[in-house]
């Protein structure tokens, strides 16, 4: 078996501000359900994770950007308090 860590973006701003990550994440849990034994296997499970992204994945994280930014913009580009 082998182990996978994707890498991650390394900004500082707050999870919930990179969608990206939300896709990586996406990713990363749907590789893991499946079973790759080897580079290859995961280049090409990875390839068709890639291709058949649900629509309604990057749809919602584009229109969750309208949020982002504003929120971005009122705590002026600081971290995110919880």
């Amino acid at each position: 078996m082998i182990v996978i860590q994707l890498e991650k973006s390394s900004d500082t701003f707050s999870p919930e501000f990179r969608p990206n990550n939300h896709l990586w994440a996406y990713v990363e849990t749907k590789l893991l359900e499946g079973k790759v034994n080897s580079k290859n296997e995961v280049r090409a499970a990875l390839q068709e994770l890639w291709a058949n992204i649900p629509p309604e994945l990057t749809q919602n994280l584009v229109h969750s950007m309208n949020n982002i930014l504003q929120t971005m913009i009122e705590i002026k580009g600081a971290h995110k308090k919880y």
